[in-house]
């Protein structure tokens, strides 16, 4: 339900980059075919619903697509509550395994496949995860949750580490392998009730903030402490982002 504000108006995941002009979610929808779904749903906002609409309509390559809205009060927001709060936006639709990923984001079509063959073996969650010094930029600064890990690669914490750059990650004593989150998960239906009331809670106690956001990492961290099971995956294949 993003607004993408950075972009100067226009929608980002809408955005041509493809050899044929495939907008960049396109992209990230044609990684997913190999591994089958059984629908898509976007997260949209009430300005971007339409566009996603006059190009996507309610079927890609035979794959059904729902829309639903995240939607937010502009007289005591400056924003949508984020990610957490996004995916609650969906949760009518989501009644079995699911992937939950940022639509900007490009993850390899090998990371759908794995993340599918594990929701369907388990019934246990999981975080696909990458090399930090991977999806770190040349040049600037990003933030990036650090995944830990105990036995079995069953996720102990993931915290959040600000203003990574390369030449930084030694100063600071991060490794340069560990792995990190880029915001794709595979969640268990059963867990998102649980991640509902979290989310509830946290607008309770931010009913007077503007702008601060419940961020699923975050969300799913505290789960995490509280011992709902997740595992890490690494992944094959690169992570590209487009900011």
């Amino acid at each position: 339900g993003g607004l993408s504000q950075r972009l100067g108006g226009g929608i980002k995941p809408l955005a041509p980059i493809g050899p044929h002009n495939e907008p960049l979610l396109e992209i990230s929808l044609q990684q997913s075919l190999p591994a089958y779904f059984s629908k898509i749903i976007f997260i949209v906002s009430p300005v971007t619903i339409k566009a996603y609409q006059h190009h996507f309509g309610s079927h890609y390559q035979g794959i059904p697509i729902e829309y639903t809205l995240q939607t937010y009060d502009s007289s005591k927001r400056d924003k949508p509550w984020g990610t957490a709060d996004a995916l609650c936006a969906a949760i009518p639709f989501l009644n079995t395994p699911s992937i939950i990923c940022n639509e900007d984001d490009l993850y390899g079509s090998s990371s759908f496949e794995q993340a599918k063959n594990f929701l369907e073996q388990t019934e246990e969650n999981l975080v696909i995860g990458y090399e930090l010094k991977e999806v770190v930029p040349t040049k600037g600064a990003v933030n990036r949750a650090i995944i830990q890990t105990d036995t079995k690669e069953k996720i102990s914490d993931i915290h959040e580490e600000f203003n990574i750059t390369l030449e930084k990650i030694e100063k600071r004593e991060l490794r340069g392998n560990a792995l990190c989150s880029m915001n794709f998960f595979g969640i268990q239906p059963i867990l998102l009730p649980e991640i509902q009331r979290k989310v509830q809670q946290f607008k309770k106690e931010n009913r007077n903030n503007r702008t601060k956001e419940c961020l699923l990492p975050e969300v799913i961290n505290i789960l995490i402490h509280k011992g709902t099971a997740f595992r890490v995956l690494p992944a094959h294949e690169r992570w590209i982002g487009i900011t």
